[in-house]
């Protein structure tokens, strides 16, 4: 009870610590970048929405999820490897580590290939720049 306890603190403040910081980051991100400066003269917005922000914001949305998907994939790698080294030789708990290793490679890799296909849309449609971030 009492370990369970401990790994579950521990857990928690790892997930704040890695995760309250990515929140103001977030902010940051300027996730809308139309229709933000209204012109009250002309009753209009001085910067509306093209094809361009579409693409724009689906650049913003994927970068916010490589942000979070990161570490959770970091605590997901350690948590599996704390399984594997305290399995003892039980065949079901290294099992059970090997598949949330597999399972956790698996999902970060169709985020990033995910990431990689709204980069390329938007250097191949928009003529920008190929950037990692930004």
């Amino acid at each position: 009870m009492k370990s369970s306890l401990t790994f579950s603190l521990s857990f928690f403040l790892i997930i704040v610590v890695f995760l309250v910081p990515l929140t103001t980051l977030a902010v940051d991100t300027n996730l809308i970048v139309c229709n933000t400066n209204f012109n009250t003269t002309k009753n209009k917005f001085d910067d509306p929405c093209t094809f361009g922000s579409l693409i724009t914001l689906g650049i913003n949305i994927m970068n916010i999820i490589i942000l979070y998907s990161v570490p959770l994939a970091a605590i997901a790698f350690i948590v599996a490897g704390f399984l594997m080294v305290t399995a003892g030789g039980a065949d079901d708990k290294i099992k059970r580590a090997k598949g949330i290793f597999t399972n956790t490679m698996i999902g970060f890799f169709f985020i990033l290939a995910a990431w990689l296909i709204v980069k390329f849309i938007a250097v191949a449609l928009l003529d920008q720049p190929f950037t990692l971030f930004g």
